[in-house]
This record gives C-alpha cells, sequence and structure tokens, in this order.
C-alpha cells in the first residue's frame, strides 16, 4: 500500500511540473504568436493596387506588409485603415477594399505584426500596434490627397483601432475621422480570461490566465494592463460605429456595448445583430446591417 501511495504522489508530482512548465514556458507563446495566414489570393482587376511595406513602430529595418487598393479611374474621396483579427491575414479584406475602391474610398490592407508575412515576433493586440497604424497614418499623409480618413477593424483589429484613434486623438490635429469597430474586446486581460473559462469547460483559473498573460508581456515587451480599448473609448470623440452579434461566444455582445457607452463620440452607433456570432455578422445582419453599416460611412466622407 505504501509503495502505491509513493507513486501516486510521484505522479502527481511530475504531472503537476509538467502543467507548470506548460504555463511558464508555453502558454504564454500561444497567446502572442498566433497562427499564420498567407492566402495565395491578390488584390484583381477590379481596383488599382500596390505592394507597400510600412515600417514597424518599434523595429528598425522590420515592416509590415500590405496593399494600397484605390479606384482605377476616379478621384479618391475618403481612405480607410482595414485591420484584420487574431490570426487573420491582410487577404481576408481584399474584397471588401475592392468594393470601397468602386465607391471611391482607398484603402490601406496591412498584415498585422506577427501575422501574414510581415515582420514581427510579437502579436501585443495594440500596445505596438496602435503606434503601427501611425505609420499608416504618416503613409497616407504622404500622399497629400486631403479627403478624410477612417480605420476599421473586426475582432483584435477593432480593439487596435480603438487605441490607434485615442493615441491619435492625442495630436494637435488628428488624422483620423471616424471608426468602425466589429466584435471588439474591451479589456485584454478579461478576454483572455473569458477565452480560458470557455477551453475549460466553465472553469475560471484566473490565477493562471494572469500569470501567463504577465509572462507574455516580458516576452512580447509590452504592458499587458495598457490593453485597455475600453478606457481608450473615453478618449475618442470622432464618430464610431460598433457591431456586435448578440450570439458571439468568443467576444460577449455586452463588451461591444460597453465600449459603446464609453465613447465620448457626439455621433456613435451600435448595431446589435440578431443571432450573429463573432464571424458572421453580414450572413445574419444582411442587408440592413451594410446598409446601416455604409451610410455611416457615407456619411462620415460627405461631411468629412
Amino acid at each position: 500500500m505504501r509503495r502505491w501511495t509513493k507513486r501516486l504522489i510521484g505522479i502527481t508530482l511530475v504531472f503537476g511540473v509538467v502543467i507548470a512548465a506548460g504555463i511558464h514556458f508555453i502558454a504564454p507563446y500561444a497567446i502572442i504568436q498566433p497562427m499564420k495566414q498567407n492566402l495565395a489570393i491578390v488584390p484583381g482587376d477590379k481596383a488599382a493596387s500596390q505592394e507597400i511595406k510600412i515600417p514597424l513602430a518599434d523595429s528598425e529595418g522590420k515592416f509590415l506588409s500590405g496593399y494600397w487598393i484605390y479606384p482605377k479611374d476616379n478621384e479618391v474621396e475618403a481612405v480607410i485603415v482595414l485591420l484584420h483579427g487574431i490570426g487573420g491575414c491582410k487577404e481576408h479584406y481584399l474584397d471588401l477594399a475592392n468594393y470601397l475602391a468602386q465607391q471611391n474610398i482607398a484603402s490601406v490592407v496591412l498584415d498585422n505584426r506577427a501575422h501574414g508575412v510581415s515582420d514581427g515576433d510579437f502579436c501585443t493586440y495594440g500596445f505596438y500596434e496602435k503606434k503601427d497604424v501611425a505609420n499608416v497614418l504618416d503613409f497616407i499623409e504622404d500622399k497629400k490627397m486631403n479627403v478624410p480618413i477612417g480605420i476599421w477593424g473586426n475582432s483584435m483589429g477593432g480593439a487596435i483601432a480603438l487605441q490607434a484613434l485615442a493615441l491619435d486623438s492625442q495630436r494637435d490635429i488628428p488624422r483620423l475621422d471616424f471608426g468602425i469597430v466589429e466584435s471588439s474586446f474591451a479589456n485584454l486581460r478579461q478576454i483572455v480570461s473569458d477565452y480560458q473559462k470557455r477551453l475549460s469547460m466553465g472553469v475560471r483559473l484566473k490565477f493562471i490566465t494572469d500569470y501567463t498573460l504577465d509572462r507574455a508581456g516580458i516576452i512580447g515587451g509590452f504592458d499587458p494592463d495598457e490593453v485597455n480599448p475600453l478606457r481608450d473609448a473615453g478618449q475618442i470623440s470622432v464618430p464610431v460605429f460598433v457591431a456586435h452579434g448578440d450570439a458571439d461566444k468568443n467576444i460577449s455582445y455586452e463588451y461591444g456595448r460597453a465600449l459603446y457607452d464609453n465613447l465620448e463620440s457626439a455621433s456613435k452607433s451600435f448595431y446589435l445583430v440578431k443571432g450573429g456570432g463573432h464571424f458572421d455578422l453580414y450572413e445574419f445582419g444582411g442587408k440592413a446591417y451594410t446598409d446601416s453599416l455604409f451610410r455611416f460611412i457615407k456619411k462620415n466622407v460627405e461631411e468629412g
């Protein structure tokens, strides 16, 4: 009996060491090094396009990979920066960019840092990415078009958009005129905890996710507590369109509502897509959703 007790204790200790090692050495990288996608598609012939390289904000000699997509024959009336979600890539936005070009709206479509074929070792959920967006705005500004500029992000891209809008608002003359935020989280620490709970069948282990996220921050050289779109929303006064699906199992629509409520914008919209999940707002929202979204764009382009 004593022999079996010792074996059980030994197995338990080994199991505990393996779990602890995984939490310390492996789990942090799962947060900051997402799976990469690089789809074998190009912009196509419905719009004019060129490949571009945007400098990373904190790394000399490293660049974001993207496209500048614009109308073939008409003058550009506005520009929108398009930002994908975690694990996504610029190719996910090519159809939208082509459509925008047909509405005389140019766009910058990018692989975020540590995504697609862009440089960067770690994804920081907006901590550095918002400064990457500032470099994108430098690129647009150099074109001297004097047109309204918007930013449009989905999921993590929406969180980056909010942080970029807040950063831009600190300039003497802000460059971003409006934003579109779909299915975004409100606070990085909270959403990491939410994901862990969902993956652990409803059991929340916040002390583990806090430790893992803090380790990720040390490895990636950023402060996770500074990734707080909800707080940043309070600094944003330009028009913002916030959308969320009420059946989103990845990020609760309550976060979208909280982001909307905290915006300082005098002109803001919240669109709750009935039955919409995290990736299917257009499927469930249908024409009513897209019409509402593009009315918002048209209004801000015309008033810009």
